[in-house]
């Protein structure tokens, strides 16, 4: 990779952190905006749709990247600019008009079907503790779900500032190292890693703890279904299984499995709006976004590491990340019980008052 390539984050940085600034702007015009409920990890009314900014940046400079690197747009490119762009535009309706649950999956469906015909989908897995899995055309069906499982996945998670960008750029990151910096790089993936981590530490700077501006569907969703199909653009000598690619993910992941399955013993709406993922429930604790956001972020850097090991052959590298995670459940459990009362009361940044709706059980 030319690492001249690097030095395009700066002008990508700004450009993001200054249409983050007119969305905003923008917002607050048109009423855009937040409101603080019982689900909210927020008590001040926050302008939502700062993702735009981050779709729109990572689009201009995947094409602008594309052309410096002399590539011009290659066909994997252009298909996940046309479905990137897709479920963006899925998103950005939701933050204004809140589709249901049904147009909202269809849709997501739709497209990752749309990409599995340009993109093709893998029909052999390495499955930890069974090897090498064929699986045929099912593999459409396993890709299909990845695609709309990681997407909404990403969506779930991105609670409380700073947290989706802040893991964007390490996942960015761990993709790059792993792809973008070998001997024989995919130009592909290099050139939407480095958007989207221009892309989003731009946005970091309105995003960040106390936030000024929310990301909302348009740009969460549009992450997820970034790093879903980043797999697919590999030339075969470089295809993972999604076991590699997931250990870059796992925090969120973990954290949206447990989440999901507690909900679903407990008989609830999966699907409905809560606060009980494992980082929602240590801000509603009392420890500051800021601090919950860079822990995923570690934990995220964590993950690139596994994926590392795990590519250069070691499988009990899949053993670290559950055991993170069950470690992560239970200091999530004490912060949630034991601890809860000794780090009360916790105070706005903005507005300096009490934020009674966070400490309710």
């Amino acid at each position: 990779m030319d690492n001249s390539l690097l030095l395009l984050l700066v002008p990508q940085i700004i450009i993001a952190y200054g249409i983050t600034w007119g969305i905003r702007r923008w917002a607050m015009r048109y009423n855009v905006m937040d409101v603080p409920n019982a689900r909210s990890s927020h008590t001040t009314v926050t302008p939502r749709g700062g993702g735009v900014a981050v779709v729109l940046t990572v689009t201009l400079s995947v094409i602008g990247l594309s052309l410096v690197t002399g590539t011009l747009i290659t066909s994997e490119i252009l298909a996940y600019l046309v479905g990137s762009m897709l479920i963006a535009l899925v998103g950005f309706i939701d933050d204004v008009r809140s589709l249901s649950t049904v147009h909202r999956f269809g849709a997501q469906a739709l497209v990752a079907l749309v990409m599995v015909y340009l993109l093709g989908y893998p029909q052999t897995f390495q499955v930890p503790l069974f090897g090498i899995v064929e699986v045929g055309i099912f593999g459409a069906v396993i890709t299909v779900i990845w695609i709309v499982g990681l997407i909404n996945a990403y969506n779930f998670m991105d609670g409380i500032d700073g947290i989706a960008g802040g893991n964007a750029v390490i996942v960015a990151l761990g993709w790059l190292s792993l792809y973008g910096l070998s001997f024989n790089p995919n130009i592909s993936v290099v050139v939407i890693t480095i958007a989207i981590i221009g892309g989003c530490i731009g946005f970091l700077g309105h995003n960040w703890h106390p936030a000024r501006i929310f990301m909302g569907d348009v740009g969460s969703t549009f992450l997820g279904f970034t790093f879903a199909v980043l797999p697919l653009m590999l030339q075969e000598s470089q295809v993972p299984s999604l076991t590699s690619a997931a250990l870059l993910l796992w925090p969120f992941l973990f954290d949206t499995i447990v989440t999901f399955g507690h909900r679903m013993i407990q008989g609830k709406n999966v699907f409905a709006a809560h606060r009980e993922h494992m980082y929602q429930r240590l801000v509603i604790a009392g420890l500051p976004h800021a601090v919950v956001s860079s822990t995923y972020m570690v934990l995220s850097l964590m993950g690139v590491i596994f994926a590392n090991a795990y590519l250069e052959g070691s499988r009990i590298i899949l053993i670290a990340p559950l055991a993170l995670g069950i470690g992560l459940a239970y200091v999530t459990y004490l912060f949630s019980t034991r601890y809860r009362f000794a780090i009360r009361p916790i105070e706005d940044d903005t507005t300096h008052h009490k934020t009674e709706t966070l400490q309710q059980g």
